[in-house]
């Protein structure tokens, strides 16, 4: 969100600069358009066609940039609306994200899933560097209460609805261990003490959605990246929502 409002920032300084140059190239033409010095007639030459370079820098800015784009897309079968959405990607299998890539540069982390053994344990590294450089915050389901962990038990399998000869422990013990696993990793754990629908993974000015399925088997879900449209400010405000739900937790405090 910061790295949004920076951008945006930049482009605001970048118009005024531009608007700057063009007003001083035409008060130059003004006072000079008539002078027979050479110099100064070299430097209206210049002037001149930097205020018009720039007066073209800003119009494309403010102006023709987004119009450009949205043709573009239209042109392609794109409709607005997907536009205006926030989408970049729709990746079919979540384990076709790179987040060697996803979360290259990335100084701000938050991200809310069940456990996340797998995906913990095959991005490993680039958590731990990432956790040690910047931190970053994950949200786990509250293992404390009995009711959401026979929830997650049931949906996933876990505990006493694990099939026979699985013997898979309780979620509680899955998601205390996550737990520890990310604070380990340099990472601020929270407990959110409600009913996970989905997970999120939000990075600098970009969030990765994932939905939960509900067949008990293995199957492969799709994940959708978006940035700075309607869809992302729906993650952005589900995920404020969840946040300010959660409390945070320590080994110290793990009652």
């Amino acid at each position: 969100m910061k790295n949004s409002i920076r951008t945006k920032l930049l482009s605001c300084i970048f118009v005024i600069i531009c608007l700057v140059l063009v007003i001083a190239g035409f008060m130059v033409d003004t006072l000079w358009a008539t002078s027979d010095n050479i110099y100064k007639s070299l430097l209206l030459v210049i002037m001149s066609t930097g205020a018009s370079i720039f007066g073209a820098a800003a119009a494309w800015e403010v102006i023709c940039k987004r119009s450009f784009a949205k043709e573009i897309l239209n042109l392609g079968g794109v409709t607005d609306n997907y536009i205006e959405s926030g989408i970049e990607h729709i990746y079919t299998k979540f384990k076709d994200v790179n987040w060697q890539n996803e979360l290259k540069d990335v100084k701000e982390f938050t991200v809310f899933l069940s456990y996340g053994y797998t995906w913990r344990n095959q991005n490993r590294q680039i958590l731990e560097t990432l956790g040690h450089k910047y931190g970053f915050t994950v949200i786990l389901p509250d293992y404390h209460d009995t009711e959401l962990v026979d929830e997650l038990d049931r949906r996933f399998g876990y505990g006493k609805y694990s099939n026979p000869g699985d013997k898979k422990t309780s979620m509680a013990d899955q998601i205390r261990s996550a737990a520890k696993d990310f604070l380990s990793m340099g990472g601020k754990v929270k407990l959110f003490n409600g009913t996970i629908c989905s997970t999120y993974y939000l990075y600098d000015i970009k969030c990765l959605y994932a939905p939960f399925k509900h067949d008990k088997k293995k199957i492969d879900v799709p994940a959708i990246r978006c940035s700075s449209g309607m869809f992302y400010d729906f993650c952005i405000k589900d995920m404020t929502a969840i946040l300010e739900a959660s409390r945070e937790w320590s080994q110290e405090n793990d009652k």
